[in-house]
Order: C-alpha cells, then structure tokens, then sequence
C-alpha cells in the first residue's frame, strides 16, 4: 500500500503526470522498486557482513545512495520517460 502511495505522489507532484494512470507506468514502477528492493538489501548485507558497519548507519548509506543514484533517475527516464519536468515549467510560468 505504501508504495501504491508514493507511485501516485511521484507521479502526479514530483513528475506532473496528468490524466488516469497508466497501467504501463505502474508496471514500469513496479520493476524500478524491484531493483530499489534488490540494491538497498544487497546494499546492507555487503556493508553490514562484509565491511563490519552498523546496521543503522549501513541502511542510511545505502539509501541515501540508492535514492540519488538509482530511484530519481530510474523514474525520470524510465517510469515517467514521456514528461518533460522543464517544459512543463515553462508553460506554468
């Protein structure tokens, strides 16, 4: 359910998609969390068994990073590829 959440609040204020959402997106969507899933365990369980960090500041790290290096970029040029953020900026001003 949380995820159904932030797929609409992403979809409609982060990357200004208007209309019904498509089922595409939410599949695109869907794929993109499986890797956000995959990349933040593997993530802590390299940092946490093999580098012997805390749990804690193992999990900050590594969706710090994956936030910035996979989720934003995966769901601007995958997810939502079609929305073009600048010239909807543009047409607002």
């Amino acid at each position: 359910m949380e995820e159904l959440s932030i797929f609409l609040i992403g979809r409609q204020w982060v990357f200004q998609s208007r209309g019904a959402a498509s089922f595409l997106e939410a599949k695109k969507y869907f794929i993109a969390w499986s890797g956000n899933l995959i990349l933040n365990g593997t993530g802590v369980y390299l940092l946490t068994d093999f580098m012997g960090i805390h749990y804690i500041i193992a999990k900050l790290a590594t969706s710090l990073t994956v936030a910035v290096a996979y989720n934003y970029p995966i769901q601007k040029n995958y997810v939502f590829k079609n929305i073009d953020i600048d010239e909807k900026d543009k047409n607002n001003k």
